[in-house]
């Protein structure tokens, strides 16, 4: 799941294939297929600007908050 601020950044539209493969270990890479290699190395190079900016690992920051949310529910059936 890609958060909507981030999609809307990326202009991405419901639907659109994303291949998503594993690199070496911590490392993911996301492959947009675009109309064009221009659209999508200009969606590329916004999204690294976003992230060169921010510095914020989305991913993790997914990851963090299902954990929170998995706690929550652990913590909300005990008596």
């Amino acid at each position: 799941m890609i958060p909507a601020a981030i999609r809307r950044r990326l202009r991405l539209i419901t639907g659109e294939p994303l291949l998503v493969e594993a690199g070496p270990p911590g490392e993911r890479v996301i492959i947009l297929r675009g109309q064009s290699r221009d659209e999508l190395r200009e969606r590329l190079v916004r999204g690294y600007a976003w992230f060169d900016r921010t510095g914020r690992d989305l991913v993790e920051e997914l990851h963090e908050s299902r954990r929170q949310a998995r706690k929550r529910e652990r913590d909300g059936r005990r008596p």
